[in-house]
């Protein structure tokens, strides 16, 4: 770089000024005090009232809202998903009654399914009554042949006390044969006759036996009577056994009866998922509500499962953001405020339940839905940006430490006490918590001195 010779006393002046600039500031920074190493804060647990508000965002939402489809009881097949618009019976903003029919969807083929059904339930039931018929012909057919078979039993058991009797009675009368024969013999060979050998035989005594030979006769016809009566007895018990038999076979008529009623059991059954398919074709309103959106019109395809109607409660609520240290102090029937900005609304309202879980969030800390039921008014709608101020009654005489001294959360929440012995971290019950100060429902005592937790 080339100096004129009129610019050098100018470099020359401007490198002195440098040079004293550089000497001052090295002697401030010599000159400034060390920063002061800051020790322990520390404050004392006190015993004071405590109050707790708190300001968030939230937005009206509807009680409850729901994207009405139809259900697989449609008469849908494995492969097929979807049915087709037959009629829509509703506009975005129409207020409707629980049952109101929303849309109708096509549904030829479940029509002749239940024509189907109903012809064979009516075939069915025809049957039945004909099995029916037919078994009440052959129970009283086998109610004769039963009393005829009790007629033949009775006749075989008086044929059976006959032939008793009569085996009694042939039974003295055999004994009466052998008593007349010996006293006969006795009194021939007493006195035998001329002729007769001094040891005959019973064909040479028979002339001279007449009582013999009509004990004989009287026994041999009562045996001829045994045998009548005893073969009248059994056949007259084989018939009464042939007629029972054919009686029970006329009843076994009853299981066709049963066959038929299971056959009619089963086509109601038919009828009864063929109703319920046609039923489902039509999709009704589950509750009273506003239509939001109709998302189907005619002759579109509706998918199972898909939302053809879009509808809310009519009753809207505010739902309020909180963090998770907002529950603690906040219970249900809380006294809140809810302002809606655009429709320049100032609510009373009280808090009306808690939630369980937090909504799922990418980052940041849990936030907690807190919902606040709102008046039914035409100024309000779903979606609306509103300012939520909650109110807790607050708290006398309890013991408070700063919210710089609680660490942890939940049931690791803890303060760090101070002692003679040094610092001990130790678990507290928390209760009403605010920005500055923080009650401590056990844990620590009044008069105790505790650490602040730098943030």
């Amino acid at each position: 770089m080339h100096l004129t010779h009129t610019s050098q006393p100018k470099i020359q002046r401007l490198v002195a000024a440098l040079a004293v600039l550089a000497t001052v500031i090295s002697l401030g920074f010599a000159l400034m005090p060390a920063p002061a190493v800051a020790g322990p804060q520390t404050a004392t647990v006190i015993r004071k009232s405590i109050e707790y508000t708190t300001v968030t965002g939230g937005q009206v939402v509807p009680k409850q809202s729901t994207d009405v489809a139809f259900a697989s009881g449609a008469g849908l097949s494995a492969s097929s998903g979807s049915r087709r618009v037959k009629s829509v019976f509703v506009k975005a903003g129409d207020v409707i009654s629980e049952g109101d029919a929303l849309v109708e969807l096509d549904g030829d083929d479940v029509e002749e399914r239940l024509d189907a059904a109903r012809s064979g339930l009516s075939a069915a039931q025809e049957s039945l009554k004909q099995a029916q018929e037919m078994a009440r012909l052959q129970a009283a057919q086998a109610a004769k042949l039963s009393s005829a078979a009790a007629e033949a039993s009775a006749g075989a058991a008086q044929g059976q006390a006959d032939t008793q009797a009569a085996i009694s009675s042939c039974a003295a009368k055999i004994n009466a044969v052998a008593a007349t024969a010996a006293g006969e013999t006795a009194a021939v060979m007493a006195s035998p006759p001329a002729g007769l050998p001094p040891v005959p035989t019973y064909q040479q005594l028979l002339p001279y036996l007449p009582n013999t030979q009509a004990a004989v006769a009287a026994a041999i016809a009562c045996l001829s009577s045994i045998a009548s009566a005893s073969g009248q007895a059994g056949a007259q018990s084989a018939t009464a056994k042939l007629l029972e038999q054919q009686a029970a076979g006329l009843r076994s008529g009853g299981s066709a009866t049963a066959a038929a009623s299971s056959r009619v059991e089963a086509a109601r059954k038919q009828v009864r998922q063929a109703e319920r398919s046609k039923k489902a074709l039509m999709i009704h309103a589950p509750y009273d509500a506003v239509v939001t959106s109709v998302n189907v019109t005619e002759g579109s395809l509706l998918p199972q499962g898909v939302g053809a109607v879009s509808i809310r409660t009519r009753n809207l609520e505010a739902r309020a953001d909180l963090v998770e240290g907002d529950l603690i102090a906040v219970k249900p029937g809380a006294q809140a405020s809810v302002r809606v900005t655009s429709a320049a609304m100032e609510i009373s309202t009280t808090v009306s339940s808690l939630p369980k879980d937090p909504l799922k969030a990418i980052a940041g800390p849990a936030i907690y839905p807190v919902y606040l039921p709102l008046p039914e008014s035409n100024s309000l709608r779903a979606g609306q940006t509103v300012r939520v101020k909650i109110t807790v009654p607050g708290r006398d005489n309890v013991l408070v430490v700063p919210t710089s001294a609680i660490g942890g959360r939940g049931a690791d929440t803890y303060v760090t006490v101070i002692t003679e012995k040094g610092e001990e971290n130790r678990k507290v019950v928390p209760g009403i918590i605010n920005d500055a100060e923080s009650e401590v429902v056990s844990g620590v005592n009044e008069g105790e001195t505790v650490r602040r937790i730098a943030r």
